[in-house]
């Protein structure tokens, strides 16, 4: 087939289906402490970048070797002799250390590659600022650290939001750098807009109050931070705290710190769409399956095929999975080694370098 996804493609899908995406999509994140685990060569990553609102703000991430030595000694200079470099971006209310990224971080080392583990801004709870679905500055400060300079190689990897991200990055990143060599995205909201509608049904709730909960309580922390280091927030706490959908969350958080007129003008600046897919001048590399119950991939205006290519971008749509979760033995033609964390790795090494 070569037609655009059925828009009611998810509601049709069977209650087994449904169940299935379901399952896919907690039972990783419940089995996740206990089967996934990170890699013990780590050190802790710290850079800064300087907001031209918030001021100086801390970069933090994981940063772990494929050789058992430290990247940087102790005067920060280089270690590693990796000229491979994979940043990894985690999803919304998760952090560098969210089990679900181990594999990822396990499968680069492997194949040779130096670890970051990225943290998307104020997701440890860290400085007196917080993301957004489009906020690359930090992306884009790391990418500048003379720490790094000596990687020739970079790849960027990123889940669920932090897979639109790194497609964000790709769109954005221009010929000043020709280090980055691809970014492979899982599951990402690329249609910004379609998710939060699709999140803020009914039928959403238990994945609405939890990521909310988790938004929230976060959110608290900072906001006393930035009291405390006498920048303040715009948003009215108590509005935030009595936000029930993702629409007033962006509402309420998001347009007063970032300055997006309206909702819709935030979804529109962070989405990626077919035009985008085609343009991208950075190999990329996007996953889906059709089952996930938080993107509805039946609405991101993709075409219904298992695979296909949108310029430098190739989207594979699975069965059998859900929300960056994925049967043990996914196959997707790429390599001989199965799983998701293994099939994205054969995609990297076999990118023009």
């Amino acid at each position: 087939m070569n037609h655009q996804l059925d828009m009611n493609n998810f509601e049709s899908l069977s209650a087994l289906n449904k169940a299935q995406g379901q399952m896919m999509t907690v039972l990783p994140f419940l089995t996740g402490p206990l089967i996934h685990h990170f890699p013990k060569n780590k050190e802790a990553y710290l850079y800064h970048c300087i907001d031209q609102e918030r001021g100086k703000i801390p970069i933090l991430g994981d940063l772990y070797t494929c050789q058992m030595m430290p990247v940087f000694n102790s005067s920060e200079s280089i270690c590693s002799r990796s000229k491979k470099l994979r940043i990894v971006l985690h999803g919304i209310s998760s952090t560098p250390k969210s089990p679900y990224l181990a594999p990822y971080v396990h499968a680069a080392i492997e194949s040779g590659h130096d670890v970051l583990c990225l943290a998307l801004r104020g997701a440890l709870l860290k400085g007196h600022d917080h993301y957004h679905a489009g906020l690359t500055d930090d992306i884009f400060a790391v990418l500048k650290d003379p720490r790094l300079k000596h990687y020739t190689d970079v790849t960027i990897l990123g889940c669920s939001l932090g897979g639109l991200l790194a497609l964000n990055v790709a769109r954005q990143c221009q010929d000043d750098h020709p280090k980055l060599k691809g970014v492979a995205s899982i599951c990402p909201p690329i249609g910004m807009q379609e998710a939060q509608v699709h999140l803020d049904r009914p039928q959403q709730r238990f994945y609405r109050r939890f990521v909310l909960t988790s938004l929230k309580l976060a959110y608290y922390k900072l906001w006393q931070q930035a009291n405390d280091h006498n920048q303040p927030f715009k948003s009215k706490f108590w509005k935030v705290m009595r936000a029930k959908t993702f629409a007033d969350w962006d509402k309420e958080v998001v347009l007063p710190r970032f300055g997006f007129s309206s909702i819709a003008d935030y979804y529109q600046k962070v989405s990626i769409n077919r035009a985008d897919l085609n343009h991208l001048k950075t190999d990329s590399l996007l996953i889906f399956d059709r089952a996930d119950p938080m993107v509805p991939i039946a609405k991101m205006g993709l075409e219904d095929q298992e695979y296909k290519e949108y310029g430098k971008s190739s989207v594979y749509i699975t069965k059998g999975g859900g929300h960056i979760g994925f049967p043990f033995n996914l196959d997707l033609g790429l390599g001989e080694k199965k799983g998701i964390a293994k099939q994205v790795e054969f995609w990297f090494s076999q990118l023009k370098h």
